[in-house]
């Protein structure tokens, strides 16, 4: 839900909402999946993020690589940079 937070603008609201309706559709057509972050998904996350003081990144970036790993995904649909320095592509620029 990355590219929800670039909509979460007053103005930008309704582009967030469709989004988000857009995703559901998508899970309730087995087309998506929504990764619920237990704790070993933040430990695994909370690690990364200590191991990479180096990088501005921040806990949610953290735990999205580590979800992007596990399953296989290599392009983010996000204006984020930090995915490209983590070494995924990024869609939106």
């Amino acid at each position: 839900m990355e590219v929800a937070n670039t909509f979460s603008k007053v103005a930008l609201r309704p582009i967030a909402w469709q989004l988000i309706e857009a995703m559901q559709a998508s899970v309730a057509l087995k087309a998506a999946t929504i990764v619920h972050v237990d704790t070993d998904l933040w430990q695994r996350g909370w690690q990364l993020y200590r191991a990479r003081s180096d990088k501005n990144w921040g806990l949610t970036d953290c735990i999205s690589f580590i979800v992007m790993e596990d399953y296989g995904i290599r392009r983010a649909f996000t204006y984020d940079q930090h995915f490209e320095q983590a070494g995924f592509v990024r869609l939106l620029k």
